[in-house]
């Protein structure tokens, strides 16, 4: 495995984790603890990336956080149309409008202090597509052909 696979599998699973937590923690009623806290505002910055790379490349105009931004917006994409079981490029409108009420269904969250899963439904299903397609994805890189390492002997 090279450097730019460890690389990718390790950002891969990182969203895989990501993912993960947010299904764990919005999955039962509760109130906003420092964790849920913690998640739910990862949550709003992951939107925010994603809104962030559309802009970029819509516009052309990239900033220093382009790669992260365009790869959340990629990654959103991917999500939306296994959501929506697509083939073609996802609508632009409905694309907005769910990232719109993911970052609507956070924010009242917040503001309630209250987890309410019945009314997160959209942010739940969506990290419930990550976690599906991030363990395709895994498994899809896990299966290719193993290299065993073999090291070089130590010289005294």
């Amino acid at each position: 495995m090279s450097l730019n696979d460890l690389s990718y599998m390790g950002n891969l699973l990182g969203e895989g984790f990501f993912a993960d937590n947010v299904i764990t923690i919005l999955g039962a009623e509760k109130d906003v603890g420092p964790k849920e806290s913690k998640i739910l505002n990862r949550i709003t910055s992951f939107m925010n990336k994603i809104k962030r790379g559309k802009q970029q490349v819509d516009t052309g105009q990239l900033d220093s956080e382009a790669v992260e931004s365009i790869g959340a917006y990629y990654k959103a994409i991917i999500t939306f149309q296994a959501l929506t079981q697509k083939i073609e490029v996802a609508e632009d409108q409905n694309f907005k409008k769910l990232v719109e009420q993911i970052n609507e269904e956070v924010r009242i969250s917040l503001a309630n202090n209250k987890i309410e899963p019945m009314k997160l439904e959209n942010t739940i299903g969506f990290f419930k597509a990550i976690q599906r397609e991030t363990l395709i994805e895994t498994s899809r890189y896990c299966t290719k052909e193993s290299e065993v390492f073999s090291w070089s002997k130590k010289i005294l």
